[in-house]
């Protein structure tokens, strides 16, 4: 491993989408922006070498690792809050690059009940809000507390088998498969459940929960529900990322097409019921948000944010023009060039700060054990330092 106070760089080794052997190297550079949303160099922030989680759950990633040999798109990851001058009871954030959009209507909190004289749920009406932050435990999702309740805990011989920080209700079908942290999510009518119901911050301004949708009805139709939209970092064991590692959440019904799909923001084979082995798509490597996964950045775009900026209400970032030639080991005392790629933009907005993952990888004759890595050569050079 390379490193430094302007960048950190790691090579690696493995195989790419052609189960082809490659090295791949990894560059990581900071940057803080002014006012003005122009770039400057700062020291970098390491290279993440294994997922992080919210202190509050097991469940919410708040650091995806650095430590992917190739990402087929660019993560693009926004922390921070959703926010706005003065109190409101709604109002909507966006991020955007180029011809692409995620937007999110913000709500203040709000509760379901059940109408006494209708006997229809209905939601009480916002409160006023003026910032939300930008995670999935704020969005669309979450488990029916109530039906999980009905869950047999396992044997305590079991138990005994499982990691401390595994909770062994973790995968079953009363926890939303998109999103396990959120809000709003039930499965089974329930007087109790509606109660303690709590509904999202964060809605898909297109596809916004209801009092007609809000019950899923059956354990196989949660495919039907509303996509949760965020711009945090997606967790490997949600859906549809973990289709691409091979597995398939169930219950399901698989004549239903998901919404991702038809939004062309997830594979068209995410629904094929194969074995994993089969399966496995390196878009796995992938954990940006839905419509947050790009194809590959070059690095002189500029990033829109609505009303998530601490005092502007549309801030610009212009993503700094650094691109790093990168060469990993060609063997016989030669480097190899790579084409370098962004696989990961880390904008924290509150801090002022962006953080930018850069990859090149070329072919390699066999893979190579990390004891080896260690003293094999290779090169990162900014053209603009």
């Amino acid at each position: 491993m390379r490193t430094n106070k302007k960048f950190h760089a790691r090579q690696l080794s493995g195989m790419n989408n052609k189960n082809k052997y490659i090295l791949a190297v990894i560059a990581k550079r900071s940057y803080s922006f002014n006012a003005d949303g122009k770039c400057y160099l700062i020291e970098a922030e390491k290279i993440v070498e294994d997922i992080e989680v919210y202190s509050e759950s097991n469940n919410l990633i708040d650091k995806d690792m650095d430590i992917y040999l190739y990402k087929p798109y660019t993560d693009i990851i926004v922390k921070g809050k959703a926010r706005t001058a003065s109190k409101t009871r709604q109002f909507v954030s966006r991020v955007g690059i180029g011809n692409r959009s995620v937007e999110m209507l913000i709500i203040g909190n709000r509760k379901v009940y059940l109408d006494s004289s209708s006997q229809k749920l209905k939601f009480s009406d916002p409160e006023f809000i003026h910032e939300v932050p930008l995670r999935y435990d704020y969005a669309y999702g979450g488990v029916d507390i109530v039906a999980e309740k009905k869950l047999q805990q396992p044997p305590d011989e079991i138990l005994k088998t499982l990691p401390s920080d595994v909770d062994w209700r973790e995968g079953n079908p009363f926890r939303y498969p998109r999103n396990p942290c959120g809000k709003g999510y039930i499965v089974e009518f329930n007087k109790s459940m509606i109660e303690q119901l709590e509904l999202p911050n964060i809605e898909d301004v297109s596809n916004r929960l209801t009092t007609n949708n809000i019950i899923t009805g059956s354990l196989d139709k949660w495919i039907n529900m509303p996509l949760p939209v965020c711009t945090d970092w997606v967790s490997p064991i949600w859906f549809p990322r973990l289709t691409y590692f091979g597995f398939i959440h169930n219950p399901v019904d698989l004549s239903i097409t998901p919404e991702e799909v038809k939004k062309g923001l997830a594979d068209n084979n995410i629904m094929d019921n194969l074995p994993p082995q089969n399966k496995f798509n390196i878009r796995s490597a992938n954990g940006a948000s839905l419509g947050l996964q790009t194809p590959h950045l070059r690095g002189d775009e500029i990033i829109t944010l609505e009303n998530i900026h601490p005092t502007k209400t549309i801030f610009n970032i212009e993503l700094p023009n650094d691109i790093p030639d990168i060469f990993v080991d060609g063997r016989k005392g030669k480097l190899k060039p790579t084409v370098p790629i962004i696989q990961t933009l880390v904008i924290r907005s509150d801090e002022k700060k962006i953080d930018i993952v850069w990859s090149g990888n070329a072919e390699a004759i066999r893979p190579y054990m990390e004891e080896e890595l260690k003293e094999m050569p290779f090169k990162v050079k900014w053209r603009l330092n």
